[in-house]
């Protein structure tokens, strides 16, 4: 799955939910510019702090875990203490120094994603 696609996904998720103000002003991504195709979904998540960082990279492909942690911190989760109930567990994906366990276990015990 492309970046752009997730950010679709999310953005129309979202959406509904927010009251974009078109004054707004990001800290731009070097990598995104203004008029660009997905330029104001990718200001509407870097506002609300699900998304940072200086490069977005928006021809990379988004990884599982991504996906998991842009979802859920706008959902206002917090991954970082959660427990998962699924017997089940991704190869690669690893609870030592991985930030983004809780976000991913989450969505799987939620049956987002499927192992």
């Amino acid at each position: 799955m492309k970046k752009t696609i997730a950010i679709l996904v999310i953005t129309a998720f979202i959406l509904n939910a927010l009251s974009f103000n078109n004054s707004f002003t990001a800290k731009a991504f070097s990598d995104v510019t203004d008029g660009s195709k997905y330029s104001s979904d990718i200001k509407i998540l870097e506002e609300k702090e699900i998304i940072k960082g200086d490069t977005f990279s928006p021809s990379e492909f988004v990884t599982k875990e991504e996906f998991a942690r842009w979802m859920l911190q706008y959902q206002g989760f917090n991954g970082e203490k959660y427990t998962k109930k699924s017997k089940k567990s991704f190869s690669d994906v690893k609870r030592v120094n991985n930030p983004n366990y809780g976000y991913i276990y989450k969505l799987v015990d939620l049956g987002v994603f499927d192992i």
